[in-house]
């Protein structure tokens, strides 16, 4: 798979007299917010993790201290930075042909993915463990690929 562009080394934006100094978010912001319901307190608390530091005619400012109209541009240097981050997937019904976006929710996707193995795999031991007494950590030692054998000669 090719790589996407480098990700830029001078992670700021500039805006009239202010520079804020600014870092991408990570998997450890997106849990920070997981459990806020209200969108604009989520927002707040990302744009506190992300945005590092503020300066206004070369001084040093509070992020806080920043208005609207530079918050905003460090937000959409954030996403040219890091265009992936905001996936929009285009969705469209069938039986009625109405359209529309939803964003594309990593962290939930690849929580009910870890689930589906999880509870996959927890199935397989237990027709392994009623078939052979065998133990989950001799179950769980044996390859998936010979797993698979084994499942499918219990099935027949």
């Amino acid at each position: 798979m090719p790589r996407a562009e480098a990700e830029p080394q001078d992670l700021s934006v500039s805006i009239g007299e202010y520079v804020v100094d600014f870092r991408l978010a990570n998997s450890l912001d997106l849990m920070a917010i997981s459990d806020l319901k209200d969108l604009d307190r989520a927002t707040q608390v990302l744009i506190e993790r992300c945005l590092l530091g503020a300066n206004h005619k070369g001084e040093r400012i509070s992020v806080d201290a920043l208005p609207e109209n530079v918050i905003e541009a460090a937000l959409k240097r954030m996403n040219e930075c890091d265009p992936q981050a905001d996936i929009q997937l285009n969705l469209s019904c069938p039986e009625c042909e109405h359209k529309w976006q939803a964003a594309f929710d990593i962290l939930s996707f690849l929580w009910r993915e870890i689930e589906a193995w999880a509870l996959h795999t927890l199935q397989e031991v237990h027709i392994l463990a009623s078939a052979y007494c065998w133990s989950e950590a001799e179950i769980l030692s044996i390859s998936s690929l010979r797993r698979r054998a084994y499942l499918e000669l219990v099935s027949q």
